[in-house]
Order: C-alpha cells, then structure tokens, then sequence
C-alpha cells in the first residue's frame, strides 16, 4: 500500500541523510573547504541528529506510540478516524518494517555502494574532460548538487544543476565556462540513461492508455 510504502521511504531518507553527512564532514577532515560548507555542516548534524532519534523513537517504541495515536484517534469523528487509522497503522508498520539486523546491514552497504558510484561517476566525468582534479572536487560537487537540486526548478533540473557544478568547481580554481561545459556534460550522463531506464520499465510494466504510447 501506499502508506506503508511512504512508511518504509523514512529510512531510505534517513540513510540518505546519514551518508550525506559523513561525506561533508569527510570534506572538511581532508579537504581545504569553503566557509559556506562549516555553516552546511552545523545544519545538517543537527537536522541528522533530529531527524535520528525521531526514527529510532518511532522504531524502538512503534506499540506505544500508535497507541498513544489511536487514543488521539478516537475523538474524531467516525469518517476520518476510518479514514487515518489505516494509513497511518500501514505508515508507522513501514517504519518499523526493518527488524531484522541483516536487513539494516543490507541498507547500509547498499546506501555506501550508491554513493560511492556517485562519486566515481563525478570523478570519470573530470578524466573525460582532462580535469586533473582530486577526489575532494568529486565529492564536493556532489554535496553541492545534492543540496541545490533539492530547490523547486525546471523539469530535469536543467540551468540549476549546472549552477551547482560552477559553483563547486570554482573552489579549486575552474574557470566558469569550463565548470559549466563539465555541469552539462555530467547533467546529460546523469539525466539521460535514467530517462530512458525509467521509461523502458513503465513500458515493461504498463501504463493506462495515453500515458505511454507502446505496442498493444
């Protein structure tokens, strides 16, 4: 169902969180960084921290607390209580779906291995175009497309994701244009075979008629 599918999205965030915090810090331990990048770093150890033992109180004390939500649950009225209860019994049950220590252990090799080819796709993308750069520019550069493409823009991020790359190459010395050319380089490697794959597998799967043009 929906919810417990949005219920089990919380820790795929939370993982997401968790790896994009040790990667700022990581830059800051190694790297020569921006000033900008220590007041992004305080932020986000205390949203990371926040939005940790949000999860582990919901996870450690799931019974509880949806008994506490059922009692609050109760004085509402009769269609909207039908209505929440299930939702948000399916949201909370996808919160807590990960019990078992070789499921998490599973999450967490899986979160480090897609940001490390994150990270190598950046850093291929610099030897393609004879950018002698060091892994710190990789990283950084992620770090800051993760942050910018998290605003409202354009479909495909298109204008924005370029922006975020001049903005990161600029910390080491890399000319405007010669950023800018690497962004849409990076932004069409990125961008284009995940279009496709996305489109390929709604076709597999199907779509109502009008949605996707394919084959009867």
């Amino acid at each position: 169902g929906r919810s417990y599918t949005l219920g089990t999205l919380v820790f795929e965030k939370l993982a997401d969180t968790l790896c994009y915090s040790a990667l700022i810090f990581l830059l800051l331990a190694v790297a020569s960084a921006p000033n900008w990048l220590n007041q992004v770093a305080y932020g986000m150890l205390v949203f990371t921290l926040v939005f940790t033992l949000a999860v582990a109180v919901v996870y450690a004390g799931g019974g509880r607390l949806w008994q506490a939500l059922e009692h609050i649950l109760r004085r509402l009225p009769a269609w909207a209580h039908q209505l929440l209860v299930a939702r948000l019994q399916a949201a909370l049950e996808g919160v807590t779906s990960l019990r078992s220590g070789a499921a998490i252990w599973r999450l967490s090799l899986w979160s480090v291995f897609i940001w490390a080819t994150a990270i190598l796709n950046n850093l291929l993308v610099f030897r393609a175009m004879n950018l002698r750069l060091p892994l710190s520019a990789s990283i950084l550069t992620l770090v800051v497309l993760q942050a910018g493409i998290a605003f409202p823009a354009v479909p495909g991020k298109i204008g924005l994701f370029e922006l975020a790359c001049v903005l990161a190459l600029s910390v080491f010395g890399v000319s405007g244009s010669t950023a800018f050319s690497y962004g849409v380089v990076l932004h069409v490697v990125v961008l284009v075979p995940s279009t496709f794959a996305g489109l390929l597998f709604l076709w597999i799967l199907g779509l109502p008629k009008g949605v996707f043009v394919g084959p009867s």
